[in-house]
């Protein structure tokens, strides 16, 4: 029994054994599960944003001259404003002229053919009751006469149009008789209906045969039947091949070759086939370059902070952050109306990540991120490439090499002002190349780039409050904050303690002069120091 007691003990071991590292690698907050799966959603992130990079193509605004050369970059087909009006009017160019018989002349003829049958003694009071019946029938049907070449009647039955009641037939003067082809269809199809007698309807058609009638041209059916036509025109869709020009530098731009850049990035769009799983495969694996290229530094130069499960999320999160806010704006610039991100020609959006991670965590890892976040964006933003490359990467490392010293939260604007007039210089140094010296365009831009660095800096101080407490990450303006003789704490020491505090205070000096020649934190050493 022993034996095998201690056979159950042992496994119950093995067992608790295994059962631990199980957890320590799913669950514990360092474990290797933890940090495969920060890296997992990182990498998820950027192959969403990877995958959602918005078409480059060139905005035309209506009315002004173009900015640059724009050739098509796929074939496409764009709907033809200009080809569309020409069919227009080709379509209506075979309408000729519509008639109709003068009212006038048709309530005459029926006044004095009733006045005749009521003058007449032949007749009884039913026969009349049907001949004023059969009357009203040929009234109304030659009222709804219409009288139209052939070409018009074609015109009409090719657009689907009602033609019953439209003869071919054209006056060639304004008072003229129907033919006789003409008045038979017009009063078979009044009496087509009716339950008359045939003398009684003859009766009566003899009576309006022969006459001379009083034509007019309906305008109104003319403008009606023009007018349905010319919506019945189909818009014709003319095709662009690749490399064919769109609009020259300096051409005005017209709504045709508005339709043409707005066609052609649907083109792009539809190219890219964003919904086949090959093509995100494609961004995820792309993702996971980027991600592996980051595990490497960090193997390499900073292989403790791979060690932390606490910290690697912290910089995940800013990142992430950094990627959604530069996607919005973008959606923004590139959505509008007006279409801003012609306007705003550099947006900013790596200072944000470099601030935030050279003040939470180290300055060598935000000198990485800067890399890394500014190539991301640049293949993805539709942007300059180039000027956007640059500009943001000169703001990050001067924003950066500012921050190396940042004792308080109010310094941070200090530090996007720095950033902000590396910008100066680079936009100048841009409009320089571009052989402007001064326009309107550059104060924009100026504008745009101060404001960038402006909500960058209230961002900074916005998050690091939240961003301090989740991950509990102690920044050096937590730990000079702490240092704050006017700390509440602090205060009350030097009231109750004056001299435990002095002693203190010239300890924690000490300690920091000491960590400073070792080149460890001197800000954590005499925070220690002084509680």
């Amino acid at each position: 029994m022993k034996v095998w007691g201690q056979i159950m003990s042992e496994d119950r071991k093995a067992l608790f054994k295994k059962f631990t590292n199980m957890r320590h690698f799913f669950i514990w907050p360092d474990g290797i599960g933890f940090r495969l799966i920060i890296g997992f959603v990182m990498t998820l992130i950027v192959s969403i944003f990877l995958h959602l990079r918005e078409t480059d193509v060139d905005y035309l605004e209506l009315g002004t001259p173009a900015k640059r050369y724009v050739v098509a970059q796929v074939p496409f087909e764009f709907p033809d404003d200009e080809a569309h009006s020409v069919k227009k009017q080709q379509s209506v160019r075979n309408i000729g002229t519509i008639f109709e018989i003068e009212r006038d002349d048709i309530d005459r003829l029926r006044l004095q053919l009733e006045k005749e049958i009521l003058i007449s003694e032949n007749l009884n009071s039913e026969t009349n009751d049907k001949i004023f019946q059969a009357a009203d029938l040929l009234v109304k049907a030659l009222l709804d006469a219409r009288f139209a070449d052939t070409k018009t009647l074609q015109a009409m039955k090719k657009a689907g149009l009602f033609t019953l009641n439209y003869e071919i037939f054209m006056p060639k003067s304004s008072s003229e008789k129907l033919p006789k082809d003409v008045f038979y269809s017009i009063q078979k199809r009044a009496f087509s209906q009716a339950r008359i007698e045939r003398d009684v309807y003859e009766m009566v058609m003899k009576y309006f045969d022969n006459q001379t009638w009083q034509f007019k041209e309906d305008i109104q059916a003319q403008n009606a039947l023009r007018k349905t036509i010319v919506t019945t025109v189909p818009k014709p869709m003319t095709p662009v091949s690749t490399g064919q020009k769109i609009i020259a530098q300096g051409e005005m731009v017209t709504s045709r070759h508005v339709a043409q850049v707005q066609s052609m990035k649907a083109a792009v769009l539809e190219n890219r086939k964003l919904f086949q799983p090959l093509t995100f495969l494609g961004s995820f694996i792309l993702a996971l370059v980027f991600v592996f290229i980051t595990w490497i530094y960090l193997k390499i130069k900073q292989p403790h902070f791979l060690q932390s499960s606490k910290k690697l999320a912290l910089f995940s999160c800013i990142v992430i952050i950094a990627l959604i806010i530069s996607k919005v704006i973008e959606r923004l610039l590139v959505g509008h109306t007006s279409h801003l991100i012609d306007i705003v020609q550099y947006p900013l959006f790596v200072p944000f990540a470099t601030i935030l991670i050279a003040v939470l965590i180290n300055t060598e890892l935000a000198l990485f991120a800067t890399a890394i976040l500014a190539v991301i964006l640049t293949t993805t933003l539709a942007v300059d490439e180039t000027r956007f490359l640059t500009i943001n990467l000169v703001a990050s490392l001067v924003c950066l090499y500012s921050a190396r010293h940042l004792k308080k939260r109010t310094e941070i604007f200090k530090i996007t002002f720095k950033g902000w007039l590396a910008c100066v210089i680079v936009v100048f140094s841009f409009y320089f190349i571009d052989d402007i010296f001064f326009s309107k365009s550059l104060v924009q831009d100026l504008i745009s780039t101060f404001i960038f660095m402006f909500f960058t800096a209230i961002l900074c101080i916005g998050l690091l409050p939240p961003l301090e407490s989740s991950f509990q990450m102690m920044t050096s303006i937590t730990l000079m904050e702490y240092l704050d003789t006017n700390h509440p704490l602090l205060r009350r020491f030097s009231i109750e303690a004056p001299g435990t505090y002095q002693h203190s205070l010239l300890l924690s000096n000490l300690v920091g002069e000491c960590a400073r020649e070792i080149n460890a934190n001197s800000i954590f050493c005499r925070a220690a120091a002084m509680y």
